[in-house]
């Protein structure tokens, strides 16, 4: 990680365009290197509302005589790096240490999410066994009878 001071020539703005560049560009070669540099561009995507993304294609599916391929789009964004407040709206600084909690706790939650449901299935799961062992007993009893 690098330190940046702000100077009347060197701008927050002139700071924050070098920086987009030098991560946008790599980002392209660390995957030209992995995908190849014809599978990798600058691309434009969405509907109505029109993004530059970094395309890599990574690879392709074949399926029924048909072929489909596979990309991926990054769209790298330079987050605040101190609040901000405008007329409609306050948006805060971006607190990286934070947000890599915010994430640890939501995936932490998401595989307590996965066992718990895997739990439920297999209390199911027995559930219906012993229904069925009993359905059974209850059949070869009326057979007896």
């Amino acid at each position: 990680m690098n330190n940046y001071e702000v100077t009347k020539e060197n701008t927050i703005t002139a700071i924050t365009n070098n920086l987009k560049k030098e991560v946008k560009d790599l980002i392209i070669k660390t995957f030209a290197e992995q995908y190849g540099s014809e599978n990798v561009a600058f691309v434009r995507t969405g509907n109505t509302t029109k993004v530059n993304e970094i395309g890599v294609r990574v690879g392709i599916i074949n399926e029924n005589n048909e072929t489909y391929e596979i990309v991926f789009t990054i769209n790298p964004t330079l987050r605040n790096y101190k609040n901000k407040k405008t007329t409609k709206k306050e948006m805060k600084a971006f607190n990286f240490e934070q947000t890599k909690k915010d994430y640890e706790n939501y995936v932490t939650e998401q595989e307590e999410k996965i066992k718990e449901k895997e739990r439920l299935k297999k209390e199911k799961i027995e559930r219906d066994k012993e229904m069925r062992r009993k359905l059974k007993e209850e059949a070869n009893k009326k057979k007896e009878d």
